[in-house]
């Protein structure tokens, strides 16, 4: 059986699927991760695929009716202050140009009023709305080396939106679906307004039948895949119908899958359970970072005479990339074998590529 997980933001939980459940909470919450559990092994779940994007996090919204722009963990008020604005291309500016004058927010009220979701959510107010964000990933060319794209800079692909809202003093988070973001708010808008979105693979189906897709297959929206499979990242998978606990499974494709590089020595893995996170997969998404960042270049990256200042970098950026996605706090003994596994992976590669 393959080895998956379902994680809530600093927590992680072995399971048969990976997914991100994304509560507000930002610490583990059993009762929310067993409703997951429940809807996805109930056999009656209906949900969608969607081509996985090798990209950065991109998402935009309105706090408290002010735009901001931002990635994973980090947001600014003028998407101008984004660390990739300058690359931006002429239709993603445009777009962001738009939305930062326009709040959408009575348009998608509106619409949550409309049959099916009429009969899904219960009404809400303008006044209950704390926050409203479109989330999406951020490609290009420049970005990615294992796909060619047929646009210059960088241009954003929307997969889903979310509300949070009071509800007799609670705060609640709502994901609309890729469905109502497809035909609730990109059919209804016209360029520079419109939402560009991540391909659709298969339509509403039951989760069984969705995990049986296989995840080899040419890319979608990339027009070519710099890999020897010819094949795009995979895809993911979440619910058909908005939903108040949004979960999101991810299945990879073989050269994207971490679990095709090679295995850590036993005695590592029985030292420290994160030493089979550190991977060649992984190190290439540290290393991308890095370079989105400005921390360093691509001549540094390539070269073993700079090895004092890249090696602590990189293994800095392996440890909080671990930690966020995987969860828990690293104790002495985890540092040590991080540290000497990601040194022994950066080198060769550095190495083997000077030869």
């Amino acid at each position: 059986m393959k080895f998956f997980k379902i994680s809530n933001y600093k927590n992680t939980v072995r399971r048969g699927v990976q997914a991100y459940n994304g509560q507000l909470s930002r610490h583990f919450d059993p009762d929310v991760l067993n409703r997951v559990n429940a809807e996805i092994e109930s056999g009656q779940v209906i949900a969608i695929a969607t081509e996985k994007l090798d990209g950065e996090n991109f998402k935009i919204g309105w706090k408290e009716r002010r735009f901001y722009v931002g990635q994973r963990q980090s947001e600014v008020d003028d998407w101008h202050q984004h660390p990739n604005a300058s690359k931006f291309g002429e239709y993603l500016v445009a777009f962001l140009d738009y939305w930062a004058e326009n709040n959408p927010l009575a348009h998608i009220l509106d619409h949550l009023n409309t049959p099916p979701y009429s009969s899904i959510v219960a009404p809400i107010e303008e006044k209950q709305v704390f926050d409203l964000t479109f989330f999406g990933e951020l490609v290009g060319n420049a970005l990615q080396r294992r796909f060619k794209w047929d646009f210059d800079g960088y241009d954003a692909f929307f997969f889903d939106v979310h509300i949070q809202y009071t509800d007799n003093g609670n705060l609640c988070r709502l994901a609309l679906g890729y469905d109502f973001l497809q035909n609730g708010i990109a059919s209804k808008m016209a360029p520079p307004s419109r939402c560009k979105l991540v391909p659709l693979v298969k339509s509403a189906r039951s989760l069984k039948e969705i995990l049986e897709l296989d995840p080899n297959f040419p890319p979608v929206l990339p027009i070519e895949a710099n890999n020897e499979d010819g094949v795009s990242e995979g895809y993911v998978i979440s619910p058909y119908h908005p939903t108040t606990y949004p979960w999101y499974l991810k299945t990879k494709s073989k050269p994207f899958a971490e679990t095709k590089i090679r295995k850590p020595k036993e005695r590592d893995v029985l030292k420290s359970e994160y030493a089979v996170h550190v991977t060649d997969e992984r190190l290439h998404h540290v290393l991308q970072g890095l370079l989105q960042d400005g921390a360093v270049t691509e001549d540094e990256l390539d070269t073993s005479a700079v090895f004092g200042k890249t090696i602590p970098l990189v293994i800095k950026a392996m440890m909080k990339d671990i930690q966020d996605e995987e969860g828990g706090e690293f104790t002495k003994e985890d540092r040590k074998v991080v540290t000497s596994l990601t040194l022994n992976l950066f080198k060769h590669k550095v190495l083997s590529g000077e030869q």
